[in-house]
């Protein structure tokens, strides 16, 4: 935990928002009939998850959202005003997102006319499951390789 500390000071929300505003106001500019997608793991999947928010820049960013197993979300702050598809793979025994706070988004996006939206969930798998699962564990391998064609539908 201690070792996670300095991480977190140096990727807090102020240092890190202006990066990712940055990054995606320039993408769209220099590409501005080009749809674009954001995936964000983890801690990514806050900030794919703030990117699909009307709220977060001047004008929308991206055009379709995929965050699986996010943490760090704050609701509703986070997630009130969508303004893009978005898909999230949430892992059925993840504290971190849990299924009560998927439940919590999931009220909150519904209420949002023509945005589309969809919650996947993975029984048994636990926080990271996208990106950190056991490949000699079949489980934990298939709910991987089911979360990666998750994000190319998305």
């Amino acid at each position: 935990m201690y070792s996670m500390v300095p991480w977190f000071w140096a990727h807090r929300q102020a240092v890190t928002i202006p990066i990712v505003k940055s990054f995606f106001q320039t993408l769209k500019k220099e590409n501005p009939n080009t749809k674009i997608g954001v995936a964000g793991f983890c801690w990514g999947g806050r900030y794919a998850m703030l990117l699909g928010q009307s709220t977060f820049a001047d004008e929308p960013l991206v055009d379709a959202v995929f965050a699986g197993h996010p943490s760090l979300v704050s609701i509703p702050a986070d997630v009130k005003y969508p303004c893009c598809p978005a898909s999230i793979a949430v892992a059925s025994t993840d504290s971190v997102f849990s299924l009560k706070m998927a439940d919590q988004v999931e009220k909150i996006w519904a209420k949002v006319e023509d945005i589309k939206f969809e919650f996947v969930i993975y029984e048994g798998a636990k926080h990271g499951f996208c990106i950190r699962g056991n490949m000699k564990n079949e489980k934990e391998k298939e709910h991987m390789i089911k979360a990666i064609d998750q994000v190319k539908i998305s």
